[in-house]
């Protein structure tokens, strides 16, 4: 796969890279914190079908943790995955729209934004805007 990865800056602390879709239908972004708290990052993006977003972004014991996603589309949530974790922290199809925690240990948590397989089946798309919110 031929990376170009993109790079922005939001108020020096955190970094956001694009890369481009592979073959099989995958949309990567990534996002990582470098220094300092509080932070928000709002992000929009589209999907389509089988796309999967991914955000990562790292963060330090204690830290509070809030994502939200606001979507046209009924069947687009996103995950969040602590550092190390096969299981997710929090399901969207399941827990709703909005995350917020603080987070138990240091690391990279990922959140990964998608569409349900039906829709997916079903070629459907969605424009969503997912805000990320950090602090100390």
């Amino acid at each position: 796969m031929n990376a170009l990865p993109a790079i922005a800056v939001l108020c020096g602390a955190l970094v956001l890279t694009s890369t481009p879709a592979s073959a099989a239908g995958q949309l990567a972004r990534h996002m990582t914190e470098l220094s300092g708290a509080p932070q928000t990052k709002t992000m929009r993006g589209k999907l389509r079908a089988h796309d999967t977003a991914e955000y990562n972004i790292r963060l330090r014991a204690g830290q509070s943790l809030t994502v939200t996603l606001k979507t046209n589309q009924r069947s687009n949530y996103f995950n969040v995955t602590g550092p190390g974790e096969g299981d997710a922290l929090f399901v969207g199809s399941r827990d709703g729209a909005r995350y917020s925690a603080k987070v138990a240990q240091d690391g990279a948590y990922k959140i990964s934004v998608y569409l349900m397989a039906n829709a997916a089946r079903r070629d459907e798309r969605a424009n969503y805007t997912l805000k990320i919110a950090v602090k100390d």
